[in-house]
């Protein structure tokens, strides 16, 4: 069997330049979905901040959609040395947007001894989020010079303390939005999806190439 192919230049050029493209974004997945199934099983350390004191009247609100469910998490400030440094103390759940001056400190966080979670340092920001209303204390990104700039604070540290929430009975519980899934809430198998969606792609780009050219009379078959 012989094949004959008398390829178009300029299109062979873009398809070459796409397959590359498809072949290395689904390579880059592929690799984040090892990295993501290594750093599941990667135990996160934590901190305990002492002395502290809560920074009264300074709750900031960030919206995050707990077991697929709208809500907001209350981030509280703290003066931890000379610096600031946010907490994640809970999420209050519902679209409507709470009113910040009637959130007190939570009495996990003003009685304790000392500030006791999960060191998080936030995502970059995207710009397809909403935007945040920072007089409001509103935000859909967590920026933390922003929100600090919000609650009157100076120095603020880029990570704060995801710690423990106190669920309905009392006890406390993990923070859903620490650990592992904090660093990159994106799971695994996502990443795979990914990676065999470019690749399939590529693969298509290669079936429509050739049916092009078979079509056009430059792809010829014979034996």
């Amino acid at each position: 069997m012989r094949i004959r192919l008398r390829p178009f230049p300029v299109m062979t050029a873009c398809a070459i330049a796409a397959f590359a493209v498809l072949i290395l974004l689904g390579s880059w997945q592929w690799d984040r979905y090892h990295e993501k199934r290594f750093l599941a099983d990667t135990v996160v350390d934590k901190v305990a901040l002492a002395p502290f004191t809560v920074v009264e009247g300074a709750p900031q609100l960030v919206y995050a959609a707990r077991d697929g469910q709208p809500g907001w998490r209350v981030f509280h400030p703290i003066r931890y040395g000379d610096v600031a440094v946010f907490v994640d103390t809970g999420h209050i759940p519902g679209a409507a947007t709470p009113d910040w001056r009637a959130i007190p400190p939570p009495l996990a966080l003003s009685a304790a001894r000392a500030v006791t979670g999960i060191p998080v340092r936030p995502h970059k920001q995207s710009a397809f989020a909403a935007r945040n209303d920072p007089a409001a204390h509103v935000w859909y990104q967590i920026d933390l010079a922003a929100m600090g700039e919000s609650a009157g604070l100076d120095r603020v540290e880029p990570y704060y303390v995801a710690m423990p929430y106190v669920g309905a009975t009392g006890h406390a519980e993990p923070n859903p939005f620490a650990g592992a899934a904090a660093l990159d809430p994106l799971p695994p198998e996502r990443h795979l999806g990914y990676a065999l969606t470019w690749w399939g792609l590529a693969a298509a780009l290669i079936g429509v190439y050739l049916a092009f050219h078979a079509r056009a009379g430059r792809l010829v078959v014979t034996r």
